[in-house]
């Protein structure tokens, strides 16, 4: 479905995205992870043709975005700002979206409406924040699209309806085979429901692939300590941290054979603890956590 190759994109002298290379299968969800400033809007910009880039290649569908603006009939953005006018009432933005999408589907969107609690006579200017963005998703998903792309959507909502419009999500990639990339600072929500994930960071690709892969590279490990050793740990190479409490010390590592038969011979007892998707990001990013987790 997507498919970015050595794309670069620079502004005056600072490079935005450096060498981006990624993959996404139809039919998957697919989410784009990083501190603020990583890239993740600029990319999303470039994918849709709104950004133009220095470098690369972008194909939706074997459609060349930067020659062929075909990819836009299959393509929705949403994006983290709503542009709705305040003066339409939702009736008039029903009616814009069906005279201008031949593939909007009335039923599905009143669907939406009704699960979202959004009278359609309701004035748009009226609306909260987060009421407009769940009106533009409605509004959007019910066009059909073959790719969704989403910008941080879920950075606006309450915890329930976060869980409806992931539910959603969900629903549209198994029952409408519908593609969905989307950039989001909720990492833990795109451990749940995402099958992929690409980690930016100052431009760069960091990890491009699934959380249980990754879940098995950096790893936490909690042992016994024979002897005084943290010489012997600083050391091994691969190790990201490590916090000593009397004869116990607690590890995080990057998974390799070499590193876990050199830690299980300097311990005792010895036990494996898998991180949740946010503590491997903030490691990745050169972060600390330890002192939050144990």
């Amino acid at each position: 479905m997507i498919k970015v190759s050595e794309l670069k994109k620079t502004i005056g002298k600072k490079i935005i995205l450096d060498n981006i290379n990624l993959n996404v299968k139809h039919g998957s969800i697919c989410g784009i992870v990083g501190r603020n400033g990583a890239g993740k809007t600029s990319f999303l910009k470039c994918l849709m043709g709104l950004w133009n880039f220095d470098y690369g290649k972008i194909h939706m569908k074997n459609i060349d975005v930067k020659t062929n603006s075909q990819f836009k009939k299959f393509t929705v953005f949403i994006p983290d700002e709503i542009n709705i006018p305040n003066n339409y009432k939702v009736k008039d933005a029903e009616i814009f979206y069906k005279h201008a999408f031949e593939n909007f589907d009335t039923d599905y969107f009143y669907k939406l409406l009704n699960l979202y609690e959004i009278s359609i006579n309701e004035n748009i200017g009226n609306l909260s924040k987060g009421i407009k963005l769940k009106l533009s998703i409605a509004l959007n998903i019910s066009r059909k699209p073959d790719l969704l792309i989403l910008d941080e959507p879920l950075s606006n909502l309450d915890p329930v309806s976060r869980k409806e419009l992931i539910n959603i999500l969900i629903s549209c990639a198994s029952d409408k085979k519908m593609t969905i990339l989307i950039s989001t600072h909720n990492i833990l929500d795109v451990q749940k429901f995402c099958d992929s994930f690409v980690i930016l960071d100052e431009g760069k690709v960091l990890y491009s692939g699934s959380y249980e892969y990754l879940k098995n590279k950096i790893i936490m490990a909690r042992c016994v300590l024979k002897s005084d050793i943290p010489d012997k740990l600083s050391e091994l190479k691969g190790i990201i941290e490590y916090k000593i409490m009397g004869k116990s010390v607690t590890i995080v590592l990057e998974n390799n054979d070499g590193n876990l038969d050199a830690i299980k011979k300097l311990s005792g007892d010895f036990e494996l603890i898998n991180l949740d998707l946010e503590e491997i990001i903030v490691y990745m990013l050169g972060g600390k956590t330890l002192e939050k987790l144990i």
